[in-house]
Protein backbone atom coordinates (compact mmCIF):
# COMPACT_ATOMS: atom_id res chain seq x y z
CA UNK A 1 0.00 0.00 0.00
CA UNK A 2 2.94 2.40 0.21
CA UNK A 3 4.25 4.56 3.50
CA UNK A 4 1.63 7.20 3.96
CA UNK A 5 1.48 9.68 7.04
CA UNK A 6 -1.70 11.24 8.15
CA UNK A 7 -2.46 13.91 6.25
CA UNK A 8 -3.76 16.32 9.35
CA UNK A 9 -1.03 17.09 11.80
CA UNK A 10 -1.42 15.17 14.23
CA UNK A 11 -3.91 12.53 14.04
CA UNK A 12 -5.64 12.49 17.47
CA UNK A 13 -6.91 15.99 16.09
CA UNK A 14 -9.62 14.57 14.40
CA UNK A 15 -12.89 15.95 16.58
CA UNK A 16 -15.16 13.18 15.34
CA UNK A 17 -15.25 10.23 12.99
CA UNK A 18 -14.91 11.04 9.83
CA UNK A 19 -17.35 10.91 6.74
CA UNK A 20 -16.65 7.82 4.79
CA UNK A 21 -16.22 6.62 1.10
CA UNK A 22 -19.42 6.15 -0.09
CA UNK A 23 -21.48 7.51 2.61
CA UNK A 24 -24.57 9.54 1.58
CA UNK A 25 -24.29 13.27 2.42
CA UNK A 26 -25.92 16.63 2.21
CA UNK A 27 -23.43 19.14 1.54
CA UNK A 28 -23.46 22.37 2.73
CA UNK A 29 -27.27 22.55 3.77
CA UNK A 30 -28.53 21.29 0.24
CA UNK A 31 -31.24 19.19 -0.44
CA UNK A 32 -29.40 16.92 -2.75
CA UNK A 33 -28.31 13.28 -1.14
CA UNK A 34 -24.84 12.63 -3.09
CA UNK A 35 -22.25 9.73 -2.21
CA UNK A 36 -19.35 10.45 -0.65
CA UNK A 37 -16.13 9.86 -3.51
CA UNK A 38 -13.63 10.09 -0.64
CA UNK A 39 -13.46 10.54 3.12
CA UNK A 40 -14.12 13.88 5.35
CA UNK A 41 -11.88 14.38 8.13
CA UNK A 42 -13.31 16.98 10.47
CA UNK A 43 -10.73 19.10 12.03
CA UNK A 44 -9.92 21.80 14.58
CA UNK A 45 -9.60 25.44 12.76
CA UNK A 46 -5.56 25.82 11.87
CA UNK A 47 -4.48 22.46 11.68
CA UNK A 48 -1.25 21.43 8.72
CA UNK A 49 -2.31 19.92 5.60
CA UNK A 50 0.35 17.58 4.71
CA UNK A 51 1.15 15.38 1.40
CA UNK A 52 0.52 11.95 2.68
CA UNK A 53 3.73 10.85 0.05
CA UNK A 54 6.37 12.78 -1.81
CA UNK A 55 4.53 13.50 -5.25
CA UNK A 56 4.50 16.00 -8.09
CA UNK A 57 1.68 19.06 -8.03
CA UNK A 58 -0.66 18.12 -10.90
CA UNK A 59 -2.85 21.23 -10.54
CA UNK A 60 -3.65 23.86 -7.28
CA UNK A 61 -5.96 26.28 -6.65
CA UNK A 62 -7.34 27.94 -3.11
CA UNK A 63 -9.88 25.19 -2.88
CA UNK A 64 -7.80 21.87 -3.44
CA UNK A 65 -4.36 20.29 -4.79
CA UNK A 66 -4.11 17.44 -7.00
CA UNK A 67 -0.76 15.66 -6.58
CA UNK A 68 0.50 12.68 -8.37
CA UNK A 69 2.13 10.75 -5.49
CA UNK A 70 3.30 7.83 -8.28
CA UNK A 71 1.43 5.25 -7.46
CA UNK A 72 -1.74 7.40 -7.22
CA UNK A 73 -3.17 10.53 -7.28
CA UNK A 74 -5.01 12.55 -4.87
CA UNK A 75 -7.17 15.50 -4.89
CA UNK A 76 -7.06 17.34 -0.95
CA UNK A 77 -9.70 19.84 -0.99
CA UNK A 78 -11.97 21.27 1.39
CA UNK A 79 -14.91 23.09 -0.61
CA UNK A 80 -14.41 26.76 1.08
CA UNK A 81 -12.53 25.21 4.52
CA UNK A 82 -8.91 24.65 3.40
CA UNK A 83 -6.70 27.70 2.38
CA UNK A 84 -4.10 25.67 0.24
CA UNK A 85 -0.57 27.14 -0.22
CA UNK A 86 -0.48 28.74 -4.19
CA UNK A 87 2.01 26.18 -5.93
CA UNK A 88 2.57 26.15 -9.57
CA UNK A 89 1.82 22.92 -11.33
CA UNK A 90 4.46 20.36 -11.53
CA UNK A 91 6.11 21.46 -8.00
CA UNK A 92 7.46 18.63 -6.29
CA UNK A 93 6.45 18.23 -2.60
CA UNK A 94 7.54 16.09 0.24
CA UNK A 95 6.25 13.48 2.02
CA UNK A 96 4.47 15.27 5.36
CA UNK A 97 5.23 18.95 3.46
CA UNK A 98 2.80 21.45 4.56
CA UNK A 99 0.30 22.12 1.73
CA UNK A 100 -2.43 23.99 3.60
CA UNK A 101 -4.29 24.86 6.47
CA UNK A 102 -7.59 23.38 7.74
CA UNK A 103 -10.61 25.81 8.98
CA UNK A 104 -12.98 22.60 9.70
CA UNK A 105 -12.77 19.66 7.05
CA UNK A 106 -10.11 17.92 4.57
CA UNK A 107 -11.53 16.14 1.94
CA UNK A 108 -9.47 13.51 0.08
CA UNK A 109 -9.99 11.63 -2.92
CA UNK A 110 -8.00 8.90 -4.55
CA UNK A 111 -7.30 7.40 -8.16
CA UNK A 112 -5.57 4.60 -9.11
CA UNK A 113 -4.24 6.22 -12.33
CA UNK A 114 -5.82 3.76 -14.53
CA UNK A 115 -7.77 6.25 -16.54
CA UNK A 116 -7.32 9.92 -18.18
CA UNK A 117 -9.30 12.92 -18.10
CA UNK A 118 -10.89 14.88 -15.40
CA UNK A 119 -11.26 13.74 -12.14
CA UNK A 120 -15.34 15.15 -11.82
CA UNK A 121 -17.38 13.64 -14.37
CA UNK A 122 -21.04 13.85 -13.84
CA UNK A 123 -21.83 10.99 -16.09
CA UNK A 124 -20.25 8.20 -14.02
CA UNK A 125 -22.75 7.35 -11.49
CA UNK A 126 -22.68 7.20 -8.22
CA UNK A 127 -19.74 8.73 -7.44
CA UNK A 128 -19.55 11.19 -10.56
CA UNK A 129 -15.89 10.80 -10.46
CA UNK A 130 -13.50 9.96 -12.83
CA UNK A 131 -13.79 5.67 -13.49
CA UNK A 132 -10.60 4.71 -11.53
CA UNK A 133 -11.42 6.36 -8.48
CA UNK A 134 -10.68 3.91 -5.10
CA UNK A 135 -11.58 4.34 -1.37
CA UNK A 136 -8.52 5.82 0.08
CA UNK A 137 -9.50 4.15 3.61
CA UNK A 138 -7.49 1.38 4.24
CA UNK A 139 -4.18 3.58 3.02
CA UNK A 140 -5.09 5.94 6.14
CA UNK A 141 -6.40 3.54 8.90
CA UNK A 142 -2.84 2.17 8.41
CA UNK A 143 -0.55 5.50 8.52
CA UNK A 144 2.61 6.88 10.74
CA UNK A 145 2.00 10.26 11.86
Amino acid sequence: MGNFVFPVKHKNSILKEPHSFGSKLKPFGSEVEIINAGIDLITDPGLDICAVRDGMVISANIFEIVIDHDDYLMRYCGARSIQFKQYYSWYYVLQGERIGESTKMLHIEMYSKNADGELSDINNQPYMRRSDLIDPTPYFTQTKE
